[in-house]
């Protein structure tokens, strides 16, 4: 079976912050994260 690496895929929506970059290492250009997408193959943002 082959292995698959995926990166998450950020939002930054009003309520965002900065715990989940803090708190969860998540690297992020965004100032402010609401939301990290860790498997997604939706149309508004795969990972």
């Amino acid at each position: 079976m082959k292995i698959t690496k995926t990166l998450p895929a950020f939002k930054d929506y009003i309520w965002g912050g900065t715990k989940l970059k803090t708190n969860f290492h998540k690297d992020s250009d965004l100032a402010v994260v609401a939301e990290s997408w860790e498997l997604a193959a939706h149309k508004d943002g795969t990972s």
